[in-house]
Parts: structure tokens; sequence; C-alpha cells
């Protein structure tokens, strides 16, 4: 697939840039995967909001919370009341007040401050997991945030994520669907780097494209292997459109530009392919 299908270039890179305002519906939207959550953050509760009160410094409100289970804890912690500094509005609060409403609650270093809070019981709740499933079911929210802590190294605080371009119809009839693009970030591991190493044989250009940027984490032989090949990918987008540019069409192959920064940036000794070419248009349609 070439560049007419693919886009421009800009539309490439605004796909990396969040947020994006826009006059009237947004254009581009970003979400977090359930395990990039969980796994980025330092203390990981289910529980319920008992009470909250305005504080007097800080923009925000001070909330107790009854922990019902501990999913992620600091070595050696245990707690069975927590309080936490949530921004949200009063009445978001106040819905939230209650015995019933269960909450799952990540809390990003030593300030307390929420990462994310996603309400267990919301009839609209909708998730996307690293591999793009989506969740609705509590029980499906809370068994994907265990199985992201019990395969995080005991020694890791952090992980490295990748945003990834979210399917159209894995978003439809949910609350991203307004969008034209979504990216969800997901966790840098060995299930991103077996997407990676398939997705380089795509017929899509965008996702060989996502593909060779996702194996720059990836550094191996195997790896090397993969790439170099890569630095004569037939795929190109449009830099400079004819009409605009005197009757020259200036197109850039992408994926050959992003294997052979990595290539470089490894270390590795690589011809520099062609990346761009400029196209001679004798017939044109002028700009309107």
């Amino acid at each position: 697939m070439n560049g007419p299908c693919f886009g421009s270039l800009l539309a490439g890179a605004v796909l990396w840039l969040w947020p994006v305002v826009a006059i009237g519906q947004p254009i581009f939207g970003h979400a977090e995967s359930i395990e990039a959550t969980v796994a980025n953050a330092d203390l990981v509760f289910v529980g319920t909001l008992l009470d909250f009160d305005l504080l007097e410094g800080p923009e925000g409100f001070e909330a107790r919370f009854l922990v019902e289970e501990t999913l992620k804890v600091p070595i050696g912690e245990c707690y069975e009341k927590l309080s936490v500094v949530l921004r949200e509005p009063q009445a978001v609060l106040g819905a939230w007040k209650g015995e019933e409403r269960r909450l799952l609650v990540a809390v990003r270093d030593e300030s307390r401050v929420p990462a994310s809070i996603i309400d267990l019981e919301d009839e609209r709740l909708s998730l996307l997991t690293a591999d793009f499933t989506l969740l609705r079911d509590r029980d499906d929210v809370l068994q994907a945030a265990r199985e992201t802590v019990s395969r995080m190294p005991s020694n890791v605080k952090r992980i490295h994520t990748f945003r990834r371009e979210v399917p159209r119809e894995v978003i439809a009839r949910t609350r991203w669907e307004e969008y034209d693009g979504v990216t969800v970030s997901v966790p840098v591991d060995d299930r991103l780097e077996q997407w990676a190493r398939e997705a380089i044989c795509s017929e899509e250009l965008p996702r060989r494209l996502e593909a060779v940027r996702a194996l720059r984490y990836f550094r191996s032989d195997e790896t090397i292997a993969l790439l170099k090949p890569l630095l004569d990918d037939p795929g190109w987008a449009i830099l400079h459109h004819a009409q605009e540019n005197e009757g020259r069409e200036v197109r850039r192959y992408l994926v050959r530009a992003e294997a052979y920064r990595a290539l470089k940036a490894w270390g590795v000794d690589v011809r520099r392919p062609k990346i761009e070419e400029t196209i001679e248009v004798h017939s044109i349609n002028p700009v309107r």
C-alpha cells in the first residue's frame, strides 16, 4: 500500500500528539490500556469511597477509601483504609460515594494522586487491553489487572509504554467512537515484540510503520535481520503534493526511514536507503 492510501505525512504524525484541540468534534484521542495503567502505578486497589473533604491548599479533595482488595502494593505494606487526593468534580465524587460503588484505583508515586479511577459499577464501563480486547465487565477488568501484576517482576517499578493505533471496528459503540483516530498505550513487553514481528509483514503501510517503531525497543541479532530488508520497503506517503509544489510530487518512504533510524541507533553498519523521491508530474489539476 502506497502513499495516497495512507494519507499525508502530517496525518501520520498527528496521531502521536495528545491532546489535540480542534473546533467542533475532537479528531484524535488517546486511551491507556488497563495493563499500562496497572503496570505503572505504585499502588492499585479496589475499594469504596467513604467520604471526602475539600482541601485547604492544593485544588482537589481528600478522599477516604475503605480498601476491599489490594492488587499492587509497595513491598511490606498493607492497607485497610487509604486517603487519596482526587481532582474529579464534587458531583462525580458524590455519585461514587457509597458502599455499593466499587472503584478500581491506581495511584502513582507518594503524592497519592490517582493515575486512574475506574468505576466498576458503571453501566457504560469500557476499557481496552493491550491486545485491543474491549472489556465491559468488571470481573474481566479485575482479572486483567491481576494478571498484569502477576507478570511484573517484583523489582520493576515502571515500564515503557508504546502507542498503537486502534482499529475502528474495535471502538464502535464506545466513548471513543467520535474520534477519527485513537491510540492506546500498551506495555513494552514480549507481547508487543511478538505483535511487531508479525506486523512488519503486513500489506498495510501504517501497520508496518508502527511495527518498526515498536521493534526499536527490542535490539537483537534476529531483529536486525528483520529490519535490514525493510530498507527497500516500497511504501511511501506524500510529503509535498505536485499541485502545491510547481508540479513536483515529493514522496517519503516511511518504513525505510524508521528502519534505518533504528539500525543506526544500534550501531549497525548499513547503507542509507533512498528515503525521499521527487516525481515530476506533467499533468496536474490546479488547487482551487
